[in-house]
């Protein structure tokens, strides 16, 4: 391929990655990926979001260089993608169809799979300090109920596929909270198949007690 054409498609990429990240979409059918550029190939957040059309589900992207963190940081999933409200109520009550939940699936295997085992920069107010990559889905129920789902080790497929679908079980019997509480970190258990739920605001209060 000449020199001139290959500057033609880097432009045309550089173009829609552009459009993509400016558009910060909204709407029942998007989920979002929060995720720090350059760690992720540019054509396969293309390929992503042109799978996701298949299934009628639109993207929207954040970049999060130049962040700084809070202390609470540690429990949250510095990769993700997030799933809203109406996109897991249609999953979750059937509305929508398996290959909706399916495509989201291969998404975040995708996604996993390009993070895995690499860091970042994490940045505070008067220091920065490189870290390993956390990664996993949010999952929003309301206003006042989301879950933090980790995705942990040298998963494999298959039980990245189990994981998620204990996920959607493990919401099912879930009631959204009356008051706002801070994202539920959630930790699955390979052995018995069973996500475990961290109540963080308590986890904090515990912290700030010992270090009285």
């Amino acid at each position: 391929m000449s020199t001139s054409k290959e500057n033609l498609l880097n432009e045309d990429l550089s173009l829609k990655l552009d459009t993509l990240h400016q558009e910060r979409k909204k709407g029942n059918n998007v989920i979002r990926l929060e995720y720090f550029g350059g760690l992720i190939d540019e054509n396969e957040i293309l390929d992503l979001e042109e799978k996701l059309k298949k299934a009628e589900i639109e993207l929207s992207i954040f970049d999060k260089n130049g962040l700084n963190y809070n202390s609470f940081d540690e429990y949250l999933n510095v990769v993700f993608i997030g799933i809203n409200p109406s996109l897991i109520s249609s999953i979750l009550t059937g509305v929508a169809s398996t290959i909706v939940w399916e495509i989201i699936k291969n998404s975040v295997k995708k996604i996993w799979l390009n993070v895995r085992g690499k860091q970042y920069i994490e940045l505070k107010a008067n220091s920065q300090e490189k870290k390993d990559i956390t990664f996993g889905v949010e999952i929003i129920i309301d206003r006042n109920t989301s879950f933090n789902f980790r995705l942990n080790g040298d998963l494999s497929d298959e039980l990245i596929e189990k994981s998620l679908d204990k996920a959607l079980d493990y919401l099912k019997d879930q009631q959204p909270n009356k008051e706002y509480k801070h994202p539920y970190y959630m930790t699955y258990n390979s052995t018995n198949g069973n996500w475990v739920k961290m109540d963080i605001e308590e986890e904090l209060k515990k912290k700030t007690q010992e270090n009285k």
